[in-house]
């Protein structure tokens, strides 16, 4: 070490702290570049139309080994309100999330499990989905509409009740998920790579 530097630091002892900070800081930012991992399916889940009592009451979705993706929706898939109340509109023919935010649920002490909140497609990696956004999955084209809203449903789910379904609603508002339109129909597998398009 240059010995004008070591006098230096000796008269400014805050500096070496200063000389680590910068350091750390530099190597977190390398560590997270080196980190990052690009966007794949998780789990794909549906909801069959014949699911029982409180299963069937509540939003929760079932692992499958295939999604098949229609403009409509997905085969085999259910939910109630968009098709009684929203005329099964394809503005919300398939939804997603990221398991970030369900380890940050995980985090927050609620023990959320793929498809607990009802999407049709966890998703694993850095990615971070924009309304109106085009998405390519497997050999699908999907166009992000708009962000999920939590629902009363979500009571049914068994850690929340009816005792902490405020507090539960509250915790997911804006952060439950995005629904998407499906511009290209085709399968989707866990393992599947999501990538943006750029019109």
């Amino acid at each position: 070490m240059n010995i004008s530097l070591v006098v230096y630091i000796n008269k400014n002892p805050n500096m070496l702290q200063k000389l680590g900070d910068m350091v750390g800081y530099y190597l977190n930012d390398q560590i997270k570049e080196d980190t990052i991992v690009e966007p794949y399916v998780h789990q794909v889940s549906v909801k069959y139309n014949n699911t029982d009592n409180n299963k069937r009451r509540g939003p929760q979705k079932f692992a499958t080994n295939t999604l098949i993706v229609g403009i409509n929706g997905c085969d085999d898939d259910y939910n109630d309100y968009r098709t009684k109340h929203k005329q099964s509109t394809n503005d919300r023919a398939i939804s997603l999330i990221t398991t970030g935010l369900l380890d940050d649920f995980n985090n927050e002490e609620w023990p959320i499990l793929p498809g607990d909140l009802g999407e049709n497609i966890t998703i694993s990696g850095s990615i971070r989905f924009e309304i109106g956004g085009k998405y390519s999955i497997g050999n699908v084209i999907l166009q992000i509409t708009e962000d999920i809203e939590p629902c009363n449903k979500l009571m049914f789910l068994p850690y929340v009740g009816r005792d902490k379904k405020t507090l539960f609603l509250k915790m997911l508002e804006g952060r439950r998920g995005w629904y998407a339109k499906v511009l290209v129909e085709g399968t989707i597998v866990p393992g599947d790579k999501i990538k943006m398009i750029i019109d």
